[in-house]
């Protein structure tokens, strides 16, 4: 018996581990709150039938109330149409009538709560008997009003009133009585319904607490254990930190000596930077210099291409001025030497005049004079004619020579011009590398300055890390500290746990 109480507590303690703690104290709660929950829902559940047959009873003695009351009723009736058959006064008439208006009204009202078919029967048969009791006394009262008494008499004696009556009352009894049953039996079942609630509620709350002690019992064990688990799992952890926090402490020493080095090299290269922004700076003032001077030598030679180009304009007239003139040297060559054929053919034609004069004799001696003069001016037209054709040849020499240092004075020109645009070309490519040098001289210089910013922070923050290092070292000896408090409440409440245990 001890074994299978072991093994099932084991199987528990198993079952339980699969858990989380969370979980385990929301089935702790959880399962007595369900049980009750149930129990519960159970016991409503009765109630409301307890609460049925009370509302059953209730029907039924409303019933029977209201039967008892047409019973009532239809005595009334009885008793009022025999004062007036013996009387005869209107106010046991009024009397009647008021006691079968009450009677329709206590049928009218259990006409909708009657649901038994027996009982419903009975009911249907009394209202069937009052009707023809009513008509029995209305047939007595209209004789009584039409003052045939006698013929009233008769009726009255035949025992028709008498039967009707018996029989309403023999299914009023019975009507009664099975409604006092039924009374009965509604009263039994809600006792036992009730009865069955209550026992049923303390039943369950019983269990419910059983079943709450138990696992709360079970968990408790589980917590304790785990709890235990954990000092232990702290005590080491506070060992293995202790170690970690010492080998830190050695880290955080040798971090301080590197960041002292780092710090000593920084400022060097933040010293470094800082020339390397003035050097940058003064070989931008240079390089400026420089673009200035290439910027003017470029505007130089543009103008120098300027006129360079004008000259050759220039050049280029001469040479067609020369090409014309060569042209009316040549026109005047060719006069010059139809000048000399026309003195050459004067010349003949005096040397025949002379030769007709001579012919002619006296007669030919005036022509004779006039043709030797007219040789005589041949003879200076042809010379003339050929100095001017010496002279046209001297001018197309020069011409030729002209033309000659003209062409090469053109193509000096166009090689000079050719040169100077080399050169405005070679002043302009310096200037964009000039300017470029500049950019990147002034971009030197920038990022140099931003260098030493960075590097002047680099240092703040290597200071403020060595600072951090400095304090980290003391927060290790608090964490030290702090761990072995640790440890000492982990040991206290292990105590703790031990003595709940035990």
């Amino acid at each position: 018996m001890a074994n299978s109480f072991d093994r099932n507590y084991s199987d528990k303690k198993h079952l339980l581990s699969q858990f989380k703690l969370r979980t385990q104290m929301l089935f702790g709660y959880g399962i007595p709150v369900l049980m009750f929950a149930v129990s519960t829902y159970i016991v409503y559940t009765n109630a409301n039938k307890v609460f049925e047959a009370f509302n059953q009873v209730e029907n039924v003695q409303k019933t029977i109330i209201e039967v008892d009351k047409m019973a009532l009723s239809g005595s009334n009736m009885v008793a009022n149409s025999r004062a007036y058959l013996i009387a005869e006064e209107s106010q046991f008439l009024e009397l009647y009538q008021q006691s079968w208006q009450s009677f329709q009204e206590g049928s009218n009202t259990l006409d909708n709560t009657i649901t038994v078919a027996e009982q419903r029967q009975r009911f249907e048969q009394m209202n069937e008997i009052a009707k023809n009791y009513n008509q029995y006394q209305s047939q007595l009262i209209s004789l009584l009003e039409q003052k045939k008494r006698k013929e009233a008499l008769e009726l009255f004696k035949a025992g028709i009133g008498s039967k009707l009556l018996l029989n309403f009352l023999t299914l009023n009894s019975e009507f009664n009585n099975t409604e006092i049953k039924r009374l009965n039996a509604e009263n039994t079942q809600a006792r036992n319904t009730l009865q069955n609630a209550i026992n049923l509620l303390i039943f369950g709350s019983i269990i419910s607490a059983l079943t709450a002690f138990i696992i709360a019992w079970l968990i408790s064990s589980f917590v304790s254990r785990k709890i235990s688990q954990a000092i232990d799992a702290i005590d080491n952890s506070s060992l293995e930190i202790n170690v970690a926090v010492d080998q830190q402490e050695k880290i955080t020493s040798s971090q301080a000596s590197s960041v002292n080095e780092t710090t000593r090299t920084m400022d060097e290269l933040e010293f470094s930077a800082k020339q390397a922004s003035e050097q940058a700076e003064t070989s931008t003032l240079g390089a400026k210099q420089v673009l200035n001077l290439a910027e003017n030598g470029n505007e130089l030679v543009k103008q120098t291409l300027v006129e360079m180009n004008q000259t050759k304009e220039k050049v280029e007239a001469i040479a067609e001025q020369i090409l014309r003139l060569s042209e009316q040297t040549n026109q005047i060559g060719s006069i010059s030497q139809l000048v000399g054929d026309l003195a050459n053919q004067t010349n003949m034609l005096a040397l025949n005049a002379a030769v007709e004069a001579v012919r002619a004799g006296e007669y030919g001696k005036g022509f004779s004079v006039v043709a030797s003069e007219i040789r005589k001016l041949a003879d200076e037209s042809q010379k003339s004619a050929h100095q001017i054709n010496n002279l046209v040849m001297g001018i197309k020499q020069s011409n030729n020579l002209t033309g000659v240092v003209t062409e090469a004075g053109i193509k000096s020109v166009e090689n000079t011009v050719d040169l100077a645009q080399k050169t405005a070309s070679a002043f302009n490519n310096m200037s964009i590398e000039l300017s470029n040098i500049v950019q990147s001289s002034q971009q030197i210089s920038l990022n140099s300055k931003q260098q030493a910013v960075a590097i002047q922070q680099v240092v703040v923050a290597m200071n403020n890390l060595n600072k951090n290092a400095q304090d980290s070292s003391l927060g290790m000896g608090q964490i030290k500290l702090g761990i072995q408090k640790l440890s000492d409440a982990a040991f206290d409440l292990k105590d703790i746990v031990q003595e709940t245990s035990r």
